[in-house]
């Protein structure tokens, strides 16, 4: 993993982001902030994590918006 946390960390906090938020659709913004926060990084580490997550498959990022693809 590029961003040095697991693929088990990674999808925890996209199950937990689609509980807490009630949705898997947000703005591109809010979504590195709220990673940011969740793992005390700051915005550019947030590339290589969201990179990470869209190898696997976790999240899909178009036209400024992440869509959250799992949910267990």
């Amino acid at each position: 993993m590029e961003c040095g946390l697991t693929q088990t960390q990674l999808h925890d906090f996209c199950n937990w982001f689609a509980w807490h938020y009630e949705t898997n659709l947000t703005a591109l913004s809010s979504f590195v902030t709220c990673l940011c926060g969740h793992f005390h990084t700051y915005p550019k580490a947030a590339e290589a994590i969201l990179r990470d997550m869209k190898g696997l498959g976790l999240i899909e990022v178009k036209r400024g918006t992440v869509r959250v693809l799992v949910q267990s």
